[in-house]
């Protein structure tokens, strides 16, 4: 892919994880955007900023619980080490 200036773009995916159920969405949410490899703020800018994102889409995906707990009843068993 090639961007403006003839420079090339990479963009690297990278595996996250996910919340186990419909009620670790929120907290998910919270510990993904705090993390300063995602969000380069100061530290108490970077957590408001996670706690808005986290809360504004919590209540976003709140209709939701019903599909995600009929998709995923109970959580995944932990994996055996």
């Amino acid at each position: 892919m090639t961007g403006a200036g003839g420079r090339r773009i990479a963009v690297v995916v990278f595996n996250l994880g996910g919340p186990d159920s419909a009620t670790t969405v929120r907290p998910f949410l919270f510990n993904l955007f705090n993390d300063k490899a995602i969000i380069g703020l100061p530290n108490p800018f970077r957590a408001l900023l996670a706690w808005l994102i986290s809360a504004v889409f919590g209540a976003i995906l709140l209709p939701s619980r019903p599909a995600v707990q009929y998709i995923m009843p109970t959580p995944p068993p932990a994996p055996k080490p």
